[in-house]
Order: C-alpha cells, then sequence, then structure tokens
C-alpha cells in the first residue's frame, strides 16, 4: 500500500486504475472464448479516478470492447472516497448501477459516517473492514449486529473477509430471531 500514495501524488494513480480495468476485462473474454463460466470479479476505483473520470463510461466502454457482461464486473469504492467525494458518489454509483455494474462499499466501518452513506447512496453490497471484524467486544458486536441488521432491512449484501466471526454472529441472530417468532 506504500506505492498508492506515490502514484497519487503524481497524478499516476488513473492511469493505474485504467491499465487494471483494461487488463481485467482482457482476462474475463479469454475466459468466456475459453468456456468458463462467467463470475463475477471485483476491481476497485481509486477516489482520485472517481473524482476526476468518468469511472461509469469508461468501465461500459471496456465491457462493450470485449463483449462482457456488465454483471461480471464488481466495482469497489472505499468508504474514504465517499468522504472525499461527497457530492461526486451519488452520481457515480448511480451511473454505474444503471449500466448493470454492481457497486461496493469497500472498508465498511472504518471512517467515521458510514451510515449516512448508507442513506444517501444506493450501494449493492457493504463489504465489512477487516479492522472492524478483528474487535470481539460486546460493544463491537452489537455494532455488528446492528449493521447486519440494517443490511437486511436496506437489502443489502454483506461481505467480510474474517467469515468465521460474522458466520457466527448471523447464526445467533438467526436463532434469536427464530425463538422470539
Amino acid at each position: 500500500g506504500k506505492f498508492i500514495p506515490v502514484l497519487e501524488q503524481y497524478n499516476l494513480i488513473q492511469e493505474l486504475d485504467c491499465y487494471i480495468w483494461e487488463s481485467l476485462c482482457r482476462h474475463l473474454h479469454q475466459w468466456n472464448k475459453k468456456g468458463y463460466p462467467p463470475i463475477p470479479v471485483s476491481v476497485n476505483a481509486s477516489r482520485i479516478s472517481i473524482g476526476s473520470l468518468d469511472v461509469a463510461a469508461i468501465l461500459e466502454g471496456l465491457v462493450k470492447k470485449y463483449h462482457l457482461s456488465p454483471s461480471q464486473l464488481e466495482v469497489e469504492i472505499t468508504e474514504s472516497a465517499y468522504v472525499e467525494e461527497y457530492n461526486v458518489i451519488p452520481g457515480v454509483v448511480e451511473s454505474l448501477r444503471e449500466a448493470g455494474f454492481t457497486v461496493l462499499m469497500d472498508d465498511f466501518g472504518s471512517g467515521y459516517s458510514s451510515l449516512s452513506f448508507l442513506a444517501d447512496t444506493n450501494v449493492d453490497v457493504i463489504k465489512l473492514d477487516m479492522r472492524f471484524l478483528n474487535c470481539d467486544t460486546p460493544k463491537s458486536n452489537y455494532i455488528l449486529s446492528s449493521v447486519i441488521r440494517i443490511s437486511y432491512w436496506l437489502n443489502l449484501r454483506i461481505i467480510a473477509e474474517e467469515t468465521r466471526r460474522l458466520s457466527r454472529m448471523v447464526n445467533r441472530m438467526l436463532k434469536r430471531h427464530e425463538k422470539n417468532s
């Protein structure tokens, strides 16, 4: 992660993003030609690319160029981008979703205003930050439990890097729910 700030400082991160997006689309095209079943693959969009490029148009162009379905790409936008590009993000997310891409809020729980972003932006998936999951205190368990409930109410999928803890918590919640039903 040390090279990202350097690329950002010299305005090269957009080139890296575009290079990675194109490389991925080229690989997906090759996989499709070989008859592999299509699976969605996540790509990151840096906060600088979000603020300076038309990410939806670029990804749409790549999907057309390589004869892919937009459902094969999932676009991850970090929570920090929501903070720094607050006025731009809702429009970018809507453009991506209208083009058929799934949008993930990456690093959820690492910043200060995640819940307000969920209210203001129509993402499809929240990807819980690993640091958020590594706290195993009663207080952190209540917070995680609440995030799971909110995601359910908002019809959002949740992805977590440490699935064992999340799985245990969801199972406990389901058992409690069955007892109360």
